[in-house]
């Protein structure tokens, strides 16, 4: 036996009334009650197509779920909480990770609250524990991605709280995009159009400060860092505090680009941590600089960016296969909630736009 639910081959009956309860649901159906219940709870031990037939008998039955007795049956309350900090730094969430979210935890049977919690609460004994009693919700997803207060992991994993973290690279339960992949292979792909002299541009993060920045930082920049020294190239990075020392000013990285890109070592190519690619490009088309003949600039993004016009070359992160992957990971912990499951890293898809071409200075292959 494989764990799953048996469920009878009996023919549905034809419809005549309203299905008010689930014992009425199942004898239209043809099935036991138990499948009907964990059918529409979107357990994974009913198969995806007995799911979608009892879901459509229950519409068309306008059945109602009752959620108190199901909760008290089972035990779960049918929901998952999406939390976040209050600090716009360490909790963005992207509209397609939300989207995403909610369709993957709908496809379980499963609804979503979305809670913003200050610092203080989320590091509180007296608060945390009582979370999902609360809130009546069975797991937390949690959009916390930097700066973790360290009380907050520590008391999530003493009161073996069902959790499960998104953008974040822990030890375990943690889903996120795989950014030292995307950036090794977004560097490759330019070595690959014949560009030598490629530079990584971060003004976001400074690389003394690199430690207690957010992962990705660290894992671009090694990822190009890792794509050049296989290829035999020099990597350089640009971005860092001395670039913006003398520029000053609001407009101080359009000021620093335009001096880096008016040198004579200018680059042919610029992989950018992500929002430094608006800049670039700017201070490029000021200088008269055409993209991509003279220039190529590729990034990261949630979608592909699009600057002034131009589509830049994007590695763009797969937030539909991020919740999907977290959802299958609250499911398990549900039923499990010591256990440590290991981290996914969900890779990246480059989307090349128009501003790439191939560039080479004079004597290089």
């Amino acid at each position: 036996m494989d764990g799953r639910v048996q469920e009878e081959n009996v023919a549905t009956s034809e419809p005549s009334t309203l299905a008010r309860t689930q014992v009425e649901l199942a004898k239209l159906a043809g099935v036991s009650q138990k499948t009907v219940n964990r059918a529409l709870a979107g357990h994974p031990d009913v198969s995806v197509k007995t799911r979608r037939r009892i879901r459509r008998l229950a519409a068309e039955m306008r059945y109602i779920p009752n959620a108190s007795a199901r909760a008290m049956r089972s035990g779960r309350f049918g929901s998952v909480a999406l939390v976040l900090g209050t600090g716009w730094w360490s909790s963005t969430l992207p509209r397609e990770l939300e989207f995403a979210i909610q369709s993957a935890l709908a496809e379980h049977g499963l609804n979503l609250m979305l809670s913003r919690l200050p610092d203080k609460k989320l590091t509180s004994e007296g608060f945390v524990p009582k979370i999902l009693r609360e809130w009546l919700v069975d797991a937390l997803l949690i959009n916390y991605t930097d700066h973790i207060p360290p009380a907050m992991l520590e008391i999530i994993e003493a009161h073996h709280i069902p959790s499960v973290w998104l953008n974040t690279k822990l030890d375990a339960n943690c889903v996120h995009p795989d950014d030292f992949r995307a950036a090794r292979e977004l560097t490759a792909w330019l070595i690959g159009l014949g560009h030598r002299d490629i530079a990584y541009e971060d003004y976001a993060h400074y690389e003394a400060e690199l430690a207690a920045a957010h992962y990705s930082a660290r894992d671009r920049l090694e990822g190009y860092r890792q794509a050049m020294r296989d290829a035999g190239l020099a990597p350089r990075k640009l971005g860092d505090r001395s670039d913006l020392a003398e520029s000053g000013g609001r407009d101080s990285t359009v000021v620093a680009s335009r001096r880096w890109l008016a040198a004579e070592d200018q680059p042919t190519a610029v992989v950018s941590y992500g929002g430094g690619a608006y800049p670039v490009l700017l201070a490029a088309q000021s200088l008269g600089l055409s993209v991509p003949r003279d220039l190529t600039v590729a990034s990261f993004g949630d979608r592909q960016l699009d600057v002034c016009g131009i589509d830049v070359p994007t590695m763009v992160i797969d937030h539909r296969t991020i919740a999907e992957e977290a959802v299958r990971m609250v499911l398990k912990l549900m039923d499990a909630p010591g256990e440590s499951l290991a981290p996914v890293a969900v890779p990246t898809r480059l989307q090349d736009g128009a501003a790439a071409g191939p560039r080479a200075k004079p004597g290089q292959a």
